[in-house]
């Protein structure tokens, strides 16, 4: 049965942080919570196991609970933000996957290494790092030696400043 884990959006979601698009002239918490309360329920409705992390109002971003940790196969890379405003974030998730997750070995991205989940695309075995203000290029470089990481995964950087939307570019 897959997994996923859910964090309902925080009441603050409109101070989150907006680093590649136009900050939206109105955010609706009301609509956001409806919108969110859908999403959990398509993955419900084909028996996904949803681990809820619970919502933390002074959490902006923490809906976007990928930006957090990702999972390679056994292993969970727990995120390390480069944004301050995120850091935050990363406790209740670890918390979370270490009580309801415990087969997952974890791994710690620790300072100065920063990974924002978001800047990570997974497509098969190969994982594709997008540098960026929130991701460092040393994180990956990190795991691919620790002792957890599987040997069948293949990391490869994106140059930085690069759009996360339509365009890629391998560095």
């Amino acid at each position: 049965m897959p997994v996923l884990l859910v964090r309902p959006p925080a009441s603050s979601l409109a101070q989150g942080q907006i680093t590649h698009i136009a900050a939206p002239s109105d955010v609706s918490f009301p609509k956001a919570q409806e919108q969110w309360a859908n999403y959990v329920k398509i993955f419900a409705e084909r028996e996904w196991a949803l681990i809820p992390v619970p919502r933390d109002d002074s959490c902006p971003d923490s809906v976007f609970i990928e930006d957090s940790i990702v999972v390679f196969g056994d292993m969970a890379v727990i995120a390390s933000p480069g944004a301050e405003t995120r850091k935050a974030e990363i406790g209740p998730v670890e918390t979370t996957v270490k009580e309801r997750l415990p087969g997952l070995k974890l791994h710690r991205i620790e300072l100065p290494g920063t990974l924002d989940g978001g800047d990570v695309l997974k497509v098969g075995k190969t994982v594709y790092v997008g540098r960026s203000s929130r991701t460092s290029q040393s994180w990956y470089l990190r795991v691919r030696t620790d002792d957890h990481h599987e040997e069948d995964w293949k990391s490869i950087a994106i140059a930085e400043n690069v759009s996360s939307v339509g365009k890629w570019s391998v560095g």
